[in-house]
């Protein structure tokens, strides 16, 4: 999911087509439901491996974040901010999700 996220949106995107084509041929939507199903189970599964492998090695596929500690106003501090350097770990990891 890190590094693929086009071939699986790609693959999604496959499957309901296919999905959408068999449906326009006339068959029936309770027909399909057994296949579907079995394919959503696959999908979970496939998801589920690839979803837990991809939170073990986020911290590897996230860019570097540089912070410097500074010694400003007797105190020591953080640039960029604290609160900046939370956001930009945040976002990325939103964009995981």
């Amino acid at each position: 999911l890190l590094k693929q996220r086009v071939k699986w949106k790609n693959s999604f995107a496959f499957f309901r087509s296919v999905c959408s084509e068999l449906s326009s041929q006339g068959i029936a939507s309770e027909a399909m439901r057994p296949w579907k199903a079995h394919w959503d189970h696959q999908l979970y599964k496939a998801l589920d491996v690839q979803y837990r492998f991809g939170l073990e090695k986020l911290h590897e596929a996230l860019p570097e974040i540089k912070v410097e500690l500074v010694f400003r106003q007797q105190a020591l501090q953080f640039r960029p901010p604290l609160e900046e350097v939370r956001s930009t770990y945040y976002r990325e990891l939103k964009r995981f999700i």
